[in-house]
């Protein structure tokens, strides 16, 4: 598995706020959640899995808020070309664009 630890920013202390910007990026740029629960080694976490419709692998994106915590996880043999420029993307977004 690889991980990609994402700096929480000071003004992203609100979790609501928080998830809205990830799930926003997600389905502006078109990729599809097809997993949305917690993981219960992470108690209060909320825990994504990201697909690009037509393309292998899966993205998974964790979010633990009381520890301050967000990451991406590629599982070995979910890996898919669009991960890494996904994760640029999905980050890339969430940030430039404010919430409504």
């Amino acid at each position: 598995m690889v991980r990609h630890e994402i700096e929480w920013l000071l003004d992203e202390s609100d979790d609501e706020g928080l998830q809205t910007s990830y799930r926003r990026a997600i389905r502006d740029l078109g990729f599809v959640v097809t997993l949305d629960g917690t993981l219960a080694k992470y108690p209060g976490s909320t825990h994504l899995h990201i697909t690009k419709p037509g393309k292998s692998g899966t993205l998974e994106l964790t979010i633990w808020p009381s520890k301050k915590s967000v990451w991406y996880s590629i599982q070995s043999r979910r890996h898919g070309e669009w991960i890494e420029q996904g994760i640029n993307g999905i980050e890339f977004s969430r940030r430039s664009k404010p919430l409504k």
